[in-house]
């Protein structure tokens, strides 16, 4: 546990920082914005898949908390019939 918040600390916050410079700076989506970084260079492609991976990461994400919600609401749904 320990660990993980020191990876944290040391991975997530700097991520989210640059993340909200990338979305500030470039004022486009998050595909447009990667995509943007190497804009007349070779590699252009390459961070326009970045953007795809974080939306489909996004995507990835709410379809699990999605089915957290329902897991949720069937056992309040239990509790309150006496299930």
């Amino acid at each position: 546990m320990f660990l993980f918040c020191i990876a944290m600390i040391v991975i997530g916050i700097p991520m989210i920082l640059v993340e909200n410079v990338i979305g500030r700076r470039m004022r486009v989506n998050a595909i447009d914005a990667f995509a943007g970084f190497a804009n007349g260079k070779k590699i252009a492609s390459g961070w326009k898949i970045l953007g795809y991976m974080g939306l489909l990461g996004a995507f990835g994400i709410l379809a699990y908390y999605m089915v957290l919600g329902g897991w949720v609401l069937n056992y309040i749904g239990s509790l309150l019939t006496g299930h």
